[in-house]
């Protein structure tokens, strides 16, 4: 059983020790690869003979597979051999000899026609080329794993984005929703406030609140006389239904006038607001232009600007009672007084702090009081005025 040298044999060992040897050995015959020309075939048998033979010259043998160091033992009469089982697949079976980097290569008669190197270059060739089918497999497979691992990732990436895009319009519809009902929350509430305010209006005017109870009175008064009327002059049960019908009609008369007069309280109303808030207006312009006039420079009015008065906890059950507070910018002053006009009524208050308040009671009031906080800065005269409206 000749053995070869084949130094680039190593990568391509490929055998699995789970493999039965014997199974592969036995009821085959294998041709024994030799660079000589000579057909040399083996025949394993069960029983542990061997049957080889040279260009028809049989010689019997023995084998044994010696599972302990899994090796295969040819025994001939003059020489045996140890091998160790390096590479197969359904063609070649290549055994390693013991201690060297020898190699017996037998191939499977069965597939000889398919394949059957003369030489040990086709003998190499051969297992280059499974070496190369091997690594474009490998090379392949791998090109496989990238590819199914980049469509999972695009999946996931889609999935993803499925998933944000699927939040987001949840989330877009949530808020949609808020807003809705916020919107919905703020109109009621306008509505109310709304309802509330023209009620608050309505309770300033006693002819409203007359009118509704005078309604009401005429309604209970003339549904009573007509029930009466209809008792005393029907004969049988017919007047029951006049006090409901009469009932009926007066009511929906009444909530018609109601309903006008509530509009043509609540629209006069606002026309004398509306009056009364440009007539504010224009004496505040009034004050304004006065305050400008009194202040005689640039920097008084601007100083002017930076003052602060104003008027709180405004009383009118029994005269006007209120509270003037003011903050003058921190400077330096010669004289800090108020001075209240109450129609030709004047009231003055002198050396006051740069900062500070003043409670001011008037028995008879006058439509428009003016109230105005005069400084004296750098013997320059300085005037804030404001306004109280009566109404």
């Amino acid at each position: 059983m000749k053995t070869f040298l084949l130094d680039s044999f190593n990568r391509y060992k490929r055998f699995s020790e789970e493999l039965d040897v014997k199974t592969i050995l036995c009821n085959k015959s294998w041709l024994i690869f030799n660079d000589c020309g000579d057909k040399e075939l083996y025949v394993f048998q069960e029983n542990g003979s061997l049957i080889a033979s040279v260009n028809g010259n049989v010689t019997n043998a023995k084998w044994q597979y010696i599972p302990a160091n899994k090796s295969l033992v040819v025994s001939f009469r003059e020489q045996s051999f140890m091998f160790h089982p390096s590479f197969i697949n359904n063609v070649i079976f290549a055994l390693q000899q013991d201690g060297t980097e020898r190699f017996a290569f037998m191939i499977n008669e069965e597939q000889s026609e398919s394949f059957y190197p003369k030489s040990l270059k086709e003998l190499n060739n051969y297992f280059e080329g499974i070496e190369r089918k091997r690594i474009e497999a490998e090379e392949q497979e791998k090109r496989w794993l990238i590819e199914q691992q980049r469509k999972e990732q695009q999946r996931i990436e889609e999935e993803y984005k499925r998933q944000q895009q699927y939040r987001i319009e949840q989330e877009r519809l949530r808020q949609e929703e808020a807003r809705r009902a916020e919107e919905e929350r703020r109109i009621e509430q306008e509505k109310l406030a709304k309802t509330k305010k023209e009620n608050d209006i309505l309770k300033q005017y006693k002819l409203f609140l007359a009118a509704k109870v005078l309604g009401y009175i005429l309604i209970a008064s003339i549904t009573a006389t007509l029930t009466i009327l209809a008792y005393n002059t029907s004969t049988d049960g017919a007047w029951l239904i006049v006090p409901p019908i009469v009932l009926c009609i007066l009511y929906c008369g009444y909530k018609i006038s109601i309903s006008w007069l509530r509009k043509k309280i609540l629209t006069h109303h606002l026309r004398t607001e509306k009056k009364k808030k440009e007539k504010e207006e224009a004496e505040i312009e009034n004050a304004f232009k006065i305050q400008n006039k009194l202040n005689s420079n640039k920097d008084a009015r601007e100083l002017a600007k930076q003052i602060l008065l104003r008027v709180e906890n405004l009383n009118t059950h029994y005269g006007l009672k209120f509270r003037v507070n003011w903050i003058c910018p921190n400077k330096t002053y010669k004289e800090v007084s108020l001075i209240i006009n109450n129609g030709s009524d004047v009231l003055l208050y002198e050396h006051l702090a740069i900062w500070g308040s003043q409670e001011i009671k008037l028995k008879e009031v006058k439509p428009t009081i003016r109230i105005t906080l005069r400084l004296i800065w750098d013997n320059i005269p300085v005037y804030k005025i404001i306004l109280i409206n009566k109404e």
